[in-house]
């Protein structure tokens, strides 16, 4: 068998595969002899029949037949030799049975895009970080004196409040509806039409009419978010309200800076699929496992959900297009480490593993062994973090542009008729 690899474009591949003759005669003769058991010749018991016969009959149905027994295995053969990696199924477009008794398959398959060009010079990145304030500081420990609030059960004077969760009983079907919140939206119980504003203001026991059914407030419940005192400042193991605040904002700072970082890295890819959609072709079967995988994602782990709804293609591709920056990266990130000597040593590797067993209490080896499999997934991390900060320094990072609303437009553009019907006084 020979094999031959023909370069079509960016993602499609025809391999030539010849069959030599006496591979194909012994192929031919092993199709024939399993194609005589299929078939019933008159004067003749099922599979009975002289080969010569059945050949001389079904000459054109053995080669369909040959062909259908022989070529996916001389296919996946030929694609093992010549270490091919198709992203589809392939398909056969033409067979030559030559006059020398050899025979030549044609398939043509998809790639990964290979040898494309690619742009990282000159990025327009639009970025802007996010900067710390009091007002964030402010939402933090707010945040935190939330998450310390205590449930208290109402006093008898106690009136419903927003955010309140209450228990009411239906006084004509005897039957009762718990922990319901008292909500902003105006709206407790919908099917019942029980509304926000006939609630606010009673105390328990109150009644109260609503479609003509009587309901009884039964119970309810109050949140009471604690002040900020030196005492509880120290229970959450502070040192102090000052030393508090001091921790929180250093945290913050650490969160923030960790953030834009990330952002930025989004940007900058984003920038960069955007600048090189024209320089490269992605197979379209590739698009539609992205869009399979985004749908598998926001399903999650549905129980009772094993294979995909039946969108159809064109739903997939339509949900990859969105991603389509982020593919051209995904498939171009190894080429721009290559081009440019960007590596990731095994040190660089270890002193990540150390950072990342300190957060979550261990040592590197016990890491190491509960998080084997996460190992690749760090590597690849560290490469692309190499290749944004090689690409950073060349982009233009600027601002998003304030995009006009329709209001702003409408203005704009009535602000220069009037100017420009304005008349001239000084022309006479």
């Amino acid at each position: 068998m020979k094999t031959e690899i023909s370069i079509i474009d960016q993602i499609t591949r025809e391999l030539i595969v010849t069959i030599d003759e006496e591979t194909y005669k012994k192929d031919y003769q092993n199709a024939l002899k399993k194609f005589s058991k299929k078939v019933q010749i008159d004067g003749f018991r099922k599979g009975k029949a002289p080969l010569s016969t059945i050949e001389r009959l079904y000459g054109p149905n053995i080669k369909e037949f040959y062909i259908e027994e022989f070529g996916n295995i001389y296919y996946k053969n030929a694609l093992e030799e010549t270490k091919s990696e198709p992203i589809d199924a392939g398909s056969l477009e033409d067979i030559i049975f030559e006059e020398s008794n050899e025979v030549t398959f044609k398939f043509k398959f998809e790639c990964l895009p290979v040898d494309f060009e690619y742009d990282y010079k000159d990025l327009e990145v639009e970025f802007e970080p996010t900067e710390f304030n009091d007002t964030i500081l402010e939402q933090a420990i707010n945040d935190i004196l939330n998450d310390n609030t205590e449930i208290v059960p109402f006093d008898e004077n106690d009136e419903i409040q927003l955010n309140n969760t209450i228990y009411l009983l239906d006084k004509e079907h005897d039957t009762e509806y718990s922990e319901i919140v008292v909500a902003e939206d105006n709206s407790i119980l919908k099917d019942l039409n029980i509304k926000t504003n006939d609630v606010l203001g009673l105390k328990i026991n109150s009644e109260f009419d609503v479609d003509g059914v009587q309901y009884q407030v039964i119970d309810a419940f109050k949140s009471i978010v604690p002040e900020l005192t030196e005492e509880l400042a120290k229970a959450l193991n502070y040192d102090s309200i000052e030393g508090m605040k001091q921790s929180v904002k250093d945290e913050l700072l650490k969160n923030i800076e960790q953030q834009n970082k990330s952002n930025l890295t989004f940007a900058i890819i984003n920038a960069f699929g955007n600048k090189n959609k024209e320089n490269m072709k992605i197979p379209q079967s590739y698009l539609i496992r992205v869009g399979q995988q985004s749908v598998r994602q926001q399903l999650g782990n549905m129980q009772g959900i094993n294979e995909l709804p039946e969108f159809g293609d064109d739903f997939y591709l339509k949900i990859a297009e969105h991603q389509i920056p982020n593919i051209i990266w995904d498939l171009s990130y190894d080429k721009i480490a290559k081009d440019n000597n960007i590596e990731v040593t095994e040190e660089d590797i270890e002193t990540k593993i150390i950072q990342l067993a300190e957060q979550f209490k261990l040592s590197a080896d016990e890491f190491k062994t509960k998080y084997v499999n996460h190992l690749n997934y760090i590597k690849e991390d560290l490469l692309v973090e190499k290749i944004i900060d090689f690409i950073k320094p060349l982009c233009k990072i600027s601002k998003p542009k304030k995009q006009e609303t329709k209001q702003e437009t409408e203005v704009s553009n009535n602000e220069e008729t009037e100017f420009e019907v304005i008349p001239d006084n000084n022309e006479e």
